[in-house]
């Protein structure tokens, strides 16, 4: 059965796809098959995490569209270790039904044509969410990750 939303659905994941003209990659730690993360050393015996990119320029169909923009004005102010530090939280958009996002995976942005000074950054998702009639698929992250 079709539901009588599906082609005014298709319209509106378009038109929102249309305001995602950042670029960025997603990436997720690489786990092996006892569900423990892959790691890697280098010359100088520093410990890295593996990570996968499973989104990005590179990967059809979408290739790496998403937008970036504060879902709501929630800063946080944690104390760790006797210093205090500030979390701002976003929200990330990418084309509907791109890939599975989970909790971790790292935000890298690759191209802001309207903010070239977050080329570079890295955000990581703390809660993607979905819901029924979604025009994109959205994601909260936190800054700075």
């Amino acid at each position: 059965m079709t539901s009588p939303y599906e082609s005014g659905l298709r319209a509106l994941r378009r038109e929102a796809e249309r305001a995602m003209i950042d670029s960025c990659k997603v990436s997720r730690i690489r786990r092996d098959d006892a569900g423990q993360p892959v790691t890697t050393t280098d010359a100088d015996g520093i410990v890295a995490e593996v990570r996968d990119d499973i989104y990005g320029p590179g990967i059809e169909p979408h290739r790496g569209k998403a937008k970036r923009q504060a879902d709501q004005v929630q800063e946080q102010t944690p104390e760790a270790g006797g210093n205090t530090f500030t979390i701002q939280r976003y929200r990330v958009d990418f084309p509907a039904e791109s890939f599975r996002p989970a909790v971790g995976d790292l935000v890298e942005w690759v191209a802001c044509p309207l903010d070239a000074g977050r080329v570079g950054t890295r955000d990581r998702i703390t809660g993607p969410f979905g819901k029924t009639f979604a025009t994109a698929l959205r994601v909260s992250v936190e800054e700075g990750a």
